[in-house]
């Protein structure tokens, strides 16, 4: 759940709580033996019977178990982890009880939190999402690491196989991974009758590795193709991709690796770091900790991440709507036009949709933002639209 995770000493926490649930996923396949796109284990991934129950593990997560916190998380771990996930505390017991504070704390506020779940998420749409949505949580084999993802599958039956949309979260490493709600706010695709599958990227939400923020991290989303292969209800030869944020940014990245995705929509997606470092310098502190010998190959590590250096490379064949809202305060704006001008000029074939006084996730219009969506699928997916389904929510993180 997704009540916690600016705060850097609970991030860490979170981490326990991924590792956590990969355990229980433990794989009888040796993942480095196991091809690309293999799926190594699979498990119920909204194992709620209740929507009370939905609120009573979270509630749970707040409660600090020093005994399993120093079991899975112990002092080595720490000391590897540290700088990693930007932990605020000098020595491993300065830590635990920073946990055990804001854990006291978080439980206290517990009843705005619950007010603003059953809010943002009420019962009406965990039960949809219950009725109409089947939803898996598997790890999977990419290069040689144990990758979390998701697999969401409508239960009505089809005719024939289901088209795809492999979904591209935003985020770095324990911030922005998939949990409940961003399942949640899928409901209205999966509604759609689309098959969705989403990665948590290596080093985030459980996986195994480390997150590079688009360097060998994209293996992760390429390796999704060969899974939708392996399922006897998901045609591959229909697969899109939607990514938001950073997940924009892992998009053009995949587009330019592959020709595989036969539709694609980007939502406020960072295409100059360069500008994005200049408009937050928070960002270059992430990515010193994230991209592996950033400090003496700074501008190829950015440029390498930033498609507006190489709109070229995007496979020629695979149509790309924009999303941009005009007071995106956490990427530049002026980036998207910038990069519609790019597109145009390497003849790569897409449609702008700026949005206006729209944020980062474009929540203000998220209806528009939702129907764009579908009907730019429905369209180069050779699909009939389906307007009745669009209501529902998609952020960016």
């Amino acid at each position: 759940m997704k009540m916690r995770k600016s705060l850097p000493i609970v991030i860490a926490f979170a981490v326990l709580a991924s590792g956590v649930r990969s355990t229980e996923l433990a794989s009888k396949v040796e993942s480095q033996k196991a091809r690309n796109g293999t799926i190594l284990e699979i498990a119920d991934g909204f194992p709620y019977a209740t929507y009370e129950q939905w609120l009573d593990q979270g509630r749970s997560q707040m409660v600090f178990d020093e005994a399993r916190i120093r079991s899975q998380f112990p002092p080595e771990k720490f000391k590897e982890n540290k700088d990693k996930l930007r932990i605020p505390a000098g020595t491993y017991e300065e830590w635990l009880a920073q946990l055990k504070r804001r854990s006291e704390a978080m439980q206290e506020k517990w009843p705005t939190i619950e007010a603003e779940m059953r809010r943002t998420y009420p019962p009406e749409l965990f039960r949809e999402f219950k009725e109409t949505v089947d939803c898996s949580r598997i790890l999977y084999a990419s290069d040689g690491l144990k990758i979390v993802g998701f697999i969401l599958k409508p239960r009505a039956p089809a005719s024939g196989r289901y088209p795809v949309v492999i979904y591209n979260h935003g985020g770095n490493s324990q911030i922005g991974s998939l949990d409940d709600t961003s399942l949640l706010r899928l409901t209205w695709l999966v509604r759609a009758g689309y098959v969705v599958i989403a990665s948590q990227y290596r080093g985030c939400g459980g996986s195994e590795g480390n997150d590079e923020v688009g360097g060998a991290d994209i293996a992760d989303v390429l390796n999704l193709i060969p899974l939708v292969e392996s399922l006897p209800y998901a045609d591959s030869a229909r697969i899109g991709m939607l990514g938001w944020s950073r997940g924009g940014m892992m998009t053009f990245l995949a587009l330019s690796k592959s020709c595989r995705i036969s539709a694609a929509v980007i939502g406020s997606a960072p295409t100059d770091l360069f500008a994005e470092i200049k408009k937050r310098p928070v960002m270059e502190t992430l990515l010193q900790k994230s991209v592996p010998g950033y400090a003496g190959n700074k501008d190829a590590a950015l440029k390498a991440r930033s498609a507006r250096y190489w709109p070229e490379k995007l496979c020629q064949t695979t149509p790309i709507l924009l999303l941009q809202g005009s007071d995106d305060q956490r990427c530049v704006p002026e980036s998207a036009l910038e990069m519609a001008l790019q597109l145009q000029q390497s003849r790569q074939p897409f449609r702008l949709i700026f949005f206006e006084s729209g944020s980062h996730g474009l929540s203000e219009h998220t209806e528009e933002v939702n129907r764009q969506t579908v009907l730019w699928f429905e369209k180069h997916l050779r699909r009939r639209p389906a307007e009745k389904t669009l209501k529902g929510e998609l952020k960016g993180n």
